[in-house]
């Protein structure tokens, strides 16, 4: 077959959105049935009281694994974009980020209300994000900071200089909201620290599972490690009936209070959202592969209404769907490959990549330069399933949703360490590839581990 190659004069396949509302992601009648979302008086409280001040608010939220630090973000941006046309939003949970895909930093700009769950919102405006390649910052923590401290940086040089006649610029005066991981105990508390350090934030909100509040009631514990933190930033600990006080106070005498708050730094800590009982949650790798099918959802679906248009699309025929999709054509020579964890030889590139996720990056020649050997700071512009390879004319063939206006940009290749999803392979036997973890039902002494077919 003829496949568009991936140069200046390839060209794409037609691609519109054939999905209605009974089968589109987050449809209302999925809102419908879902169970909802009780949100604390605590998180409404101090949501009021950031909306009486008129100073733009920079907000950090952290807190351990679970607590609802993605959906107390998600309502405090709803909340805020009440007041502003758009929030600046930078995610530093490389695992399950609450936009877009895993194994980023991620600095978005959020324009509409968060209404749908994470894995389902994988198109959201970026202003900059940069590939880690990883599930999570303890394998290269020193990259993962200085990527950090990359898009904090830019937040700060675009919000002053912004130019309102570019729609392309940030728009100037917008609050940051600022999400962070959920390891917040030894070299995760250090990055904690490094996070709260350069971004200086107005407000640090420490969510707190419900049981440690109970501990912390029966208990005489010491300061927890998120505390010390704060106390090392200076950070003013606050007490739930001061901030009450301070939202009469607000309510009263905006302006005094809006001059006071300028080099405010204050402490809180909530407690955490309930887990259901009554709901099964699933495991976080199922969740982060929802994802990756999020993200190629429509591409996959328009192939299957061209195949199959009397039927309805379905999960269990995505992997079908993608086998449908024409790919392009791309050559290695054209680009710098980058793979996370591994030393590849050049000769070996192909049969590394071969049908794995990869990111699509662009790098400057600067970052290039600057990081020989090493993951530039390149700047991802998304995701692609690499679907074959053909070593005699050393080349690939890859799909991917991103428009054809973006992948002229594309001069950067990461291949990072997170598997693809089993979703892709639903032609294929687990034990004819290997790009696969499965669970082992054999092994022993691997506890609840995975191993490679």
């Amino acid at each position: 077959p003829s496949f568009p190659e991936f140069d200046s004069n390839f060209t794409s396949f037609p691609y519109v959105s054939i999905l209605d509302d009974s089968v589109r992601f987050g449809s209302q009648n999925d809102c419908k049935s879902s169970t909802e979302c009780i949100v604390p008086l605590r998180w409404k409280s101090i949501i009021n009281f950031m909306n009486a001040t008129k100073k733009i608010s920079n907000v950090l939220i952290c807190g351990d694994k679970g607590v609802g630090k993605s959906t107390f973000c998600a309502f405090l941006i709803n909340s805020l974009l009440k007041r502003y046309k758009a929030i600046g939003f930078i995610d530093t949970d490389l695992g399950q980020p609450l936009v877009n895909l895993p194994g980023c930093v991620h600095f978005c700009l959020i324009r509409d209300p968060i209404l749908t769950p994470p894995y389902m919102n994988t198109n959201t405006e970026m202003y900059r994000s940069i590939p880690i390649g990883e599930i999570t910052p303890e394998n290269n923590p020193a990259h993962f900071m200085n990527a950090v401290e990359k898009v904090i940086k830019l937040y700060h040089e675009a919000s002053i200089s912004s130019d309102s006649s570019n729609s392309s610029s940030l728009p100037s005066k917008i609050p940051l909201v600022l999400n962070t991981h959920g390891w917040v105990t030894g070299l995760g508390c250090d990055l904690l620290s490094e996070i709260v350090t350069c971004s200086l934030p107005n407000y640090l909100i420490h969510l707190v599972s419900p049981s440690y509040q109970t501990r912390l009631s029966k208990q005489k514990l010491g300061p927890s490690e998120v505390q010390l933190v704060a106390k090392r930033n200076n950070y003013n600990f606050v007490d739930f009936t001061i901030l009450q006080n301070k939202l009469e106070f607000t309510n009263r005498d905006n302006d005094n209070c809006n001059e006071a708050i300028n080099n405010v730094r204050e402490y809180l800590e909530l407690g955490g959202l309930d887990a259901n009982p009554q709901r099964p949650k699933p495991a976080v790798g199922q969740l982060r592969d929802y994802r990756f099918v999020s993200y190629f959802w429509e591409l996959a679906n328009h192939n299957f209404a061209q195949i199959c248009p009397s039927k309805k699309p379905k999960i269990s025929f995505f992997g079908s769907s993608l086998c449908y999709i024409p790919p392009y054509k791309v050559f290695t020579s054209s680009f710098n490959f980058y793979f996370v964890g591994s030393r590849i030889d050049r000769s070996e590139y192909l049969r590394a990549i071969n049908g794995t996720l990869i990111a699509l990056c662009n790098s400057s020649d600067s970052e290039l330069i600057e990081n020989v050997g090493k993951l530039p700071l390149s700047s991802y512009l998304g995701t692609a399933l690499v679907r074959a390879v053909d070593f005699e004319n050393d080349c690939f063939f890859l799909i991917t949703p991103i428009p054809l206006s973006q992948l002229k940009n594309v001069n950067t290749i990461v291949r990072g360490r997170y598997p693809t999803p089993i979703n892709f392979f639903d032609k294929q036997s687990h034990k004819m590839h290997p790009f696969i973890s499965t669970p082992s039902s054999d092994g022993q002494g691997i506890g609840s581990g995975t191993h490679k077919s």
